[in-house]
């Protein structure tokens, strides 16, 4: 039904049980260059850095870039104050994980390649409906 799907699925499948689990799912790094023009999300995270210490403190980002402060608290994810890889990285897995949990129907802890097939459609399906342009959160 989908080719290229099936052969993602077989090529992600390292163990070829017919099902993949959460070690066998992919993670995402920068995915490079944005398409802004200005070198990428690691380029716009070094000229926030202004003292170069890998890490962007509060102060950093309210005098860098209002958006990026008013943003702040939910990007420090694991609440030390400021924004780096480990940031990055705990989030990541945080949307592959609820991703995964999503999938997972049965909740057998791996997906099947129905599964898989279904949440890859579904995926493709709400493409373009980036998080921050759907309808806001209301106020807690």
């Amino acid at each position: 039904k989908h080719p290229r799907l099936a052969e993602k699925f077989n090529e992600l499948d390292k163990n070829q049980d017919g099902k993949l689990d959460t070690a066998e799912m992919p993670r995402r790094g920068d995915r490079g260059p944005g398409t802004r023009g200005d070198g990428g999300p690691q380029a716009r995270m070094d000229k926030l850095d202004t003292n170069q210490d890998g890490r962007i403190s509060r102060a950093e980002a309210t005098a860098g870039n209002a958006r990026f402060a008013e943003r702040f608290d939910g990007m420090d994810v694991n609440k030390d104050g400021f924004i780096d890889k480990a940031d990055r990285e705990l989030r990541m897995k945080q949307r592959t994980d609820a991703w995964f949990a999503a999938a997972d129907t049965d909740k057998d802890g791996k997906l099947s390649r129905a599964e898989f097939d279904a949440a890859k459609e579904k995926q493709r399906a709400g493409h373009g409906q980036h998080p921050r342009r759907m309808a806001p959160k209301p106020a807690a």
